[in-house]
């Protein structure tokens, strides 16, 4: 077993004497889950579909949803990053009344 390797690591192998070629080695770990009926033929019917196992397409679910979670949190940070900035120069801001006193609001 190779060990201190992360999930995709880089590995010399050697060719000739003197010449080195580097393989790409993935280290994947085995997880058991316990899912609902409902829930695992309706997985597998959806993996089918996919062309992939029910490992395959788990595993895709679950990158699908780390990505979105690290692109929300790059739009939260850059969002919070920013300086507040003011509405309005002269610090007077539109009446409620003024601000829905337009056509789009009236029905």
């Amino acid at each position: 077993m190779l060990t201190g390797l992360s999930a995709c690591s880089t590995v010399p192998r050697l060719v000739l004497p003197g010449l080195f070629h580097w393989d790409i080695i993935t280290v994947m770990e085995n997880v058991t889950l316990s899912l609902d009926d409902e829930v695992t033929r309706w997985a597998q019917s959806r993996a089918t579909e996919t062309g992939k196992n029910l490992a395959q397409f788990l595993e895709q679910i679950l990158r699908d949803q780390a990505r979105e979670d690290e692109i929300y949190k790059a739009a939260m940070e850059r969002y919070f990053s920013l300086q507040p900035t003011r509405i309005s120069e002269k610090g007077e801001y539109p009446r409620r009344e003024e601000l829905y006193d337009r056509p789009v609001f009236r029905r």
